[in-house]
This record gives C-alpha cells, structure tokens and sequence, in this order.
C-alpha cells in the first residue's frame, strides 16, 4: 500500500450548476515520488476526476453527500501511476 499523504479536501456546491466544485489542498507528505507530482488523481489543487464525475454529479443531485464522500476517498486513495 502506497501511503498518498493527508489532503484537507473542500466540496463547493453551485446551485447555480447543480454540481458539485472539488478542491484538494495538501496537508503533509503527499510528494508521490514515483510521478514527482502531489498526487495521480490531482493537479492545481482540483481532482481529476475523470469517469468519475458523472456520478458525483448524479450524487449531488440526489444530495448524498456520503456517496461524494466516499468516491472522493476511494480516489484520494487511489494510486494509478498509468493515469497521472
């Protein structure tokens, strides 16, 4: 298992777009050194969020909130090195 470090990780909600905004800061240890990037699944503090994101917007509109949840760990936890 790869440890990806501890992120502080912020979901802005837009009515407006009714979907959801993430925004990953980095907290401590996140250099991956096998990409020299913070993290696979992250560039410029937002989350690549790829095929995923039509089900966090799915998620949003049927406002579960533990489905975001949990689709944002399982991809912070996450570590493709083909994906980056």
């Amino acid at each position: 298992m790869i440890d990806m470090g501890t992120y502080h990780v912020d979901v802005v909600t837009q009515q407006t777009r009714n979907q959801p905004y993430v925004h990953i800061t980095p907290l401590k240890d996140c250099l991956c050194g096998y990409t020299g990037t913070l993290h696979p699944h992250v560039s410029d503090g937002n989350l690549c969020m790829g095929e995923l994101r039509q089900h966090m917007y799915n998620a949003w509109g049927e406002r579960n909130i533990q489905a975001i949840i949990d689709m944002i760990r399982a991809t912070l936890d996450n570590y493709n090195p083909g994906s980056p």
